[in-house]
């Protein structure tokens, strides 16, 4: 008989529960009662223009909103947050779960007609894993422990090697190198959705080239199609003629508005002309909003944490003191009580309590009196060989939004007044704010991750050697192996601890500075129906949402 080892208990429990709902269709559900609105047109403020269409090239928020639209992978997420199946309809794995199988529905069908067949999904992951991409997300498939994946990412092996192969036109199967508890949440990454090929391809090189998702060109099989492209100012997207369950969906058009001003936001929102705002609000109007508004402000538990991030690679923090310094002497309970009051939660770890699998163990200087945490931070910064006649000085660099220029200016007043730092605030616009952060252009800049999935692992990866989206450039094999002895681990409770061995290292190191765990507040017009608030993953599915007649919606609903 075979003995299963905890985490291998978890995904055997995995697969029935998803058995059990494999037939679920992840999509509008509109109760009986409810009369919808004739105009089924909804409009979202995105908060900044997308990257890039390029599931390969992109892995910020507003990308993921939109991309969640255009494309459709194995899974979905439902509005609670669940996993659910998308193009895969049934699927098992081997006695030793490192052969995964799946079947994937016949009726699945890209927005030109041509069917979604197993070889889309082969094509596209051999090129996210491909070094001629230079994709920042490819190190994914090695946190899911495919086959070859870190071989042919570092070009030691051709992409042919990876393991994933169509066994047939709607048969797909995947080799891992050991199994993993939480795989099939995994698969819910826009990282991993299907390319049409021959589009990719005919308008590019099929690695570098951006042409394909132009408007005229672009090929999706989700359940929207692009329409419309105004740089800096919206993305049109309209119901899939041939999506596999358009019975299903209800809204006929959605706006992906680009307002990076949450002011601007919230006024075009009062005024009627967006239903659903951006996720970040800025205190001072939060705190009017909960008195005016309070019906209309929903609130999201996200699965995510926000700080900054310090270029280890990079003078001056490429010394472990500058970067300790910096970390004690931030109050991190004052800055979540006078500067975010929507619910979040102060960080000094990477994961919080909200996540499966993990309890909160902060690092012992976190209660320090902050005089004594000042002093230490002092100290290190002498060491390192700054002082009053030598001052540390660095940029700090963040995008463009109220919020993160308010929480900028209060933190660099901390570190000027605690530890006579000179820091130089550097606002930019998202698309070249990623850039510069992914090439390593900064020295210390903002940082927020959502998980992918509920697992600690999801936000630990991000700071493993091996991962593409590291960009704090931190190199550890101690937290490496700590990262590897939890993927080994017989029991829930010594995976628990080698995560929190891995979160003790990095409140030690500080590649990274956890201010808050976060909270996604948004205002939502009171006729939008599909949202549910228990869901933790920040991604909102087009799909999964309808208009409501009721006394509050614009005119446009009522043609």
């Amino acid at each position: 008989m075979l003995t299963l080892r905890w985490c291998d208990r978890v995904v055997y429990w995995g697969i029935l529960v998803m058995f059990s709902r494999a037939y679920t269709l992840s999509a509008a559900v509109v109760p009986p009662e409810v009369s919808l609105a004739t105009v089924q047109q909804l409009v979202i403020n995105n908060g900044a223009e997308v990257q890039s269409l390029d599931p390969h090239k992109s892995h910020g928020a507003p990308e993921m909103s939109v991309m969640c639209d255009l494309l459709e992978g194995l899974f979905n997420f439902d509005n609670q947050g669940q996993i659910v199946p998308g193009v895969a309809v049934r699927w098992h794995a081997s006695a030793d779960l490192k052969v995964w199988t799946f079947d994937l529905r016949p009726e699945a069908r890209w927005s030109n007609g041509d069917p979604v067949t197993a070889a889309d999904f082969v094509y596209s992951w051999r090129r996210l894993a491909n070094p001629a991409t230079r994709s920042p997300c490819a190190s994914y498939l090695t946190e899911m422990q495919l086959v070859n994946s870190e071989a042919v990412r570092r070009g030691e092996q051709p992409p042919e090697a990876l393991g994933i192969q169509a066994l047939g036109t709607h048969t797909l199967q995947l080799s891992l190198s050991q199994p993993l508890a939480y795989l099939l949440s995994m698969l819910a990454n826009p990282a991993l959705y299907p390319l049409h090929q021959r589009t990719v391809e005919r308008y590019g090189n099929g690695y570098d080239e951006d042409k394909w998702y132009a408007v005229s060109h672009f090929v999706g099989n989700g359940a929207y199609c692009l329409r419309s492209w105004v740089v800096n100012e919206k993305l049109l997207l309209t119901r899939s003629e041939t999506y596999w369950n358009r019975a299903h969906t209800v809204i006929e058009r959605v706006t992906y508005l680009t307002i990076g001003d949450e002011v601007v936001d919230i006024r075009r929102y009062q005024a009627g002309e967006i239903d659903i705002t951006h996720y970040l609000l800025p205190t001072e109007h939060y705190l009017a909003l909960q008195r005016q508004q309070p019906n209309e402000l929903w609130h999201f538990p996200a699965l995510s944490v926000a700080g900054y991030r310090l270029n280890t690679q990079r003078a001056p923090f490429n010394d472990v003191r500058v970067r300790q310094a910096l970390s004690l002497v931030l109050d991190r309970e004052a800055i979540v009580d006078q500067f975010l009051v929507q619910g979040e939660q102060v960080a000094y770890t990477l994961n919080s309590q909200r996540v499966a699998g993990f309890k909160v163990a902060r690092p012992d200087w976190a209660s320090w009196p902050l005089s004594r945490r000042c002093s230490v931070a002092k100290k290190l910064l002498r060491e390192a060989g700054y002082h009053q006649h030598n001052p540390l000085r660095f940029r700090l660099l963040y995008n463009m939004s109220e919020v993160h220029e308010q929480l900028a200016v209060a933190v660099s007043d901390t570190w000027k007044n605690r530890l006579g730092a000179e820091v130089t605030l550097d606002q930019q616009e998202w698309k070249v704010f990623l850039a510069n952060c992914l090439a390593g252009e900064y020295q210390a800049a903002r940082f927020s991750w959502p998980a992918g999935y509920n697992d600690p692992a999801a936000l630990l990866n991000m700071l493993q050697s091996t991962s593409s989206g590291n960009s704090a450039f931190y190199r550890s094999q101690v937290f490496d192996r700590w990262l590897e002895q939890a993927l080994q681990a017989p029991t829930a409770a010594e995976r628990c601890r080698c995560y929190q061995q891995a979160e003790r290292l990095l409140a030690e190191e500080a590649p990274v500075i956890p201010l808050y765990h976060g909270m996604r507040s948004r205002l939502i017009k009171p006729y939008v129906g599909g949202l549910d608030r228990r869901n933790p993953m920040n991604l909102i599915y087009t799909k999964d949402l309808y208009l409501t007649q009721h006394p509050q919606a614009p005119s446009r609903y009522r043609q």
